[in-house]
């Protein structure tokens, strides 16, 4: 995202931290996606995905170091993502993803999203560095609720909430509790639906566009429905080109009246596809 880079960079003369020599992985092929059922009628196994529309031999290729490549592209995620995360979606694909459980670093600040990100990375960043815990990808951000959502509390007009969040690869790295401002919890295992988006994410104002896609493919289903408020995430760095997803955590509706999806007969279980426009 623009708005990491610019935050990012403007700690460029703090190098971060030194990645774990154990968490180094080696190289791995990632097949071509294959055929999914069209009505996905049960969440993917954590760290896998659904691709539900977009490109089928678009695929992420992992790098040694645990970040990823697009081929035909110069997009690159140098930072390993958190152990057992998927792969991150396309530009413009359409992915149904689960993550597990993630250990995190929280922080929340009101105001506009650029300010938000600016004013929460250096507690982050250095939260992170004091406890020398490697620096993941990505970075993120939750949305407020919209406008209208919720109760206000009475008194002035509030600014908006939005709770930025660095990842440990795993959980073994420090533990939960706080430091300072800076939050450290556990989350759920999530299931949502994602949109790759190569441009600048900053807030709900500057992705209106793959916003109403993910609700075009929701409203087009029975199977899933909102269960949060959206969330982005951030790939890249300084000197990266800018690789990042606008997603949205979802449920499933009448869980136990829906028959589970089969899973693709690819070599590789975390990676399967729905056809183009598919449900």
């Amino acid at each position: 995202m623009a708005f990491l880079t610019t935050a990012v960079s403007a700690l460029a003369t703090e190098p971060p931290a030194a990645p774990s020599p154990a968490a180094t992985l080696s190289p791995v092929a990632t097949p071509e996606l294959s055929p999914a059922p069209a009505n996905i009628g049960e969440a993917p196994k954590p760290g896998a995905l659904v691709r539900i529309s977009g490109d089928a031999k678009r695929v992420p290729e992992r790098t040694k170091n645990g970040g990823y490549t697009l081929a035909g592209t110069a997009l690159r995620i140098t930072a390993p993502l958190p152990d057992g995360y998927p792969a991150p979606t396309p530009p413009g694909a359409i992915e149904l993803k689960t993550y597990p459980s993630v250990r995190r670093a929280e922080y929340t600040v009101a105001g506009e999203p650029f300010a938000a990100m600016l004013k929460s990375f250096r507690p982050l960043y250095n939260h992170i560095s004091d406890r020398k815990i490697p620096m993941t990808s990505p970075v993120e951000m939750d949305f407020p609720p919209a406008a209208g959502d919720g109760e206000k509390k009475e008194g002035a007009e509030q600014s908006p909430e939005w709770k930025v969040s660095f990842l440990y690869r795993t959980k073994e790295l420090g533990p939960t509790g706080t430091d300072g401002k800076v939050t450290i919890v556990d989350t759920a295992e999530t299931t949502v639906i994602s949109i790759g988006i190569d441009g600048s994410v900053a807030g709900p104002e500057t992705v209106v566009d793959e916003e109403a896609e993910l609700r075009k493919w929701l409203s087009s289903q029975d199977q899933w429905e909102q269960a949060g408020e959206p969330r982005s995430l951030g790939y890249t760095g300084p000197g990266e080109l800018p690789w990042s997803e606008l997603q949205i955590p979802l449920r499933r509706k009448d869980a136990g009246a829906k028959a589970p999806a089969t899973q693709s007969s690819a070599t590789d279980p975390e990676h399967t596809a729905a056809p183009q426009g598919g449900k």
